[in-house]
């Protein structure tokens, strides 16, 4: 797909997502703080993407306030399932590799 046909439709998401957001707010952003904690949770790659889409969509700082509570919060939740559901298997598998950390 040749680089201009990208920008179009890269600009009529936004200006739909735009719309939304002006539709219902409250919505909106409620939806972008899920999407962004379960991309961070999952460690799925793209949160950067979701930080610069936040400040475009929502301005400066609302964008900035959404990206930082919602980062923090999937983070937390990323160590927590790392923590406390995957240490047994990670430990069973790397048990040698692990020691030092452990002791």
């Amino acid at each position: 797909m040749p680089f201009g046909k990208r920008c179009g439709s890269l600009k009529a998401s936004r200006d739909g997502l735009l719309a939304q957001y002006q539709a219902n707010p409250w919505v909106t952003l409620a939806a972008f703080f899920v999407v962004y904690v379960v991309v961070t949770a999952l460690s799925i790659p793209g949160a950067t993407v979701l930080t610069l889409a936040a400040g475009a969509m929502f301005g400066l700082w609302v964008g900035l306030l959404l990206a930082s509570f919602a980062s923090s919060i999937g983070a937390t939740l990323a160590f927590l399932v790392s923590r406390y559901l995957l240490r047994d298997s990670v430990q069973g598998r790397f048990g040698k590799q692990l020691a030092p950390i452990n002791e």
